[in-house]
């Protein structure tokens, strides 16, 4: 990646304000926890299991964390609103040329787990616009957000985004497919599990017990359409490349891919899917690589990096891959229960 200019004509927008906080649609509420879990196919039973989350360390019911950006999504049909400093980028940028977006990096820092009734509000300004770059994808503008999620006036999360808005090189590649075709990965030998089921981890590990190097259980995720889809729309993400194969083609890919809330929510579930749940997620941050088509297969991996038995902080290392190389990288860290002094 390279600068292929030195002046930005976009550099003004540093710093704006998106205006005054917008409250997200619904209240968190437990049928979209439940649409959630069921497409990222995530059982931790503090999510839907009254009774097994009351006798947890959340001591009731709590919104799967890298859920975070679902809550003030506005889905299909946004509300007419005020145009933002964002909505006039964008439309500097379309006529630039730059009419492709995809989202690049997700750093969410949870200062508490939601719960069912809390209404979340959003603020967010754009702290950078990159002067140009030359990607694989084409040449455009990185736009870096930062945002405060909360609770009235109770600051829960907070989250640094960046998107690419660029010109698309053209197709990526391949025939383009056609509409209602389904592709299916070959996932011969592969178990997959029904739903619902118990979760994986019903106890979670004493930080006391883990060490540097301890690797995390493989996660094998078969990507068909059904669940580039289904998982969009759990994240209320009606943008057309995680749907249309024909749009998504034109706007340089090589069908839909899915979309960063998505890879979150299964980063969250690989780690929540070890860890149990007494875990409670305190950061996750990931930068995504290859997209993941449908089609394909994503393994994440991941190993512990650190774990602190003082605190009971532990940082885990992951990684998720498929056929074209590295969808994910990234870092998340998490507290574990200390066992009880004896």
């Amino acid at each position: 990646m390279t600068t292929v200019e030195t002046t930005n004509p976009y550099a003004s927008y540093r710093g704006r304000s998106l205006g005054v906080p917008h409250l997200g649609p619904d209240p968190v509420n437990v049928p979209m926890v439940r649409h959630w879990c069921e497409a990222i196919d995530d059982r931790n039973p503090v999510y839907l299991d009254a009774h097994a989350a009351a006798s947890s360390v959340h001591g009731g019911l709590v919104a799967p964390p890298t859920m975070l950006q679902a809550w003030i999504m506005f889905g299909l049909r946004p509300p007419l609103r005020a145009s933002t400093p964002q909505d006039e980028l964008f439309v500097e940028l379309n006529q630039a040329g730059f009419t492709s977006v995809v989202a690049t990096n997700c750093n969410q820092t949870y200062h508490r787990y939601l719960r069912p009734g809390d209404h979340v509000s959003l603020e967010s300004k754009i702290s950078d616009v990159s002067d140009m770059k030359t990607t694989g994808l084409g040449d455009g503008h990185f736009i870096s957000s930062e945002m405060l999620y909360r609770v009235g006036d109770e600051l829960v999360a907070t989250m640094i985004w960046r998107l690419l808005k660029f010109r698309p090189r053209g197709k990526a590649g391949g025939a383009p497919p056609q509409p209602g075709q389904n592709v299916i990965p070959d996932i011969t030998g592969i178990e997959l599990p029904s739903w619902p089921a118990p979760a994986p981890a019903k106890v979670s590990p004493f930080v006391d017990d883990i060490a540097a190097g301890d690797e995390l259980p493989e996660l094998v995720l078969p990507l068909d359409r059904t669940i580039i889809m289904a998982t969009a729309i759990a994240s209320r993400d009606y943008q057309e490349v995680h749907h249309d194969p024909g749009l998504a083609v034109l706007r340089g890919s090589q069908d839909i891919f899915m979309n960063i809330l998505s890879t979150n929510g299964f980063c969250g579930r690989f780690v929540t899917d070890w860890a149990g749940p007494d875990a409670v997620l305190n950061n996750v941050s990931i930068r995504l690589g290859v997209p993941n088509y449908a089609g394909d297969v994503m393994t994440m991996t991941g190993s512990v990096t650190d774990a602190d038995p003082g605190s009971g902080e532990v940082t885990v290392t992951l990684q998720g891959a498929n056929s074209l190389g590295n969808h994910v990288t990234g870092t998340v860290t998490l507290t574990l229960p200390r066992r009880a002094a004896a």
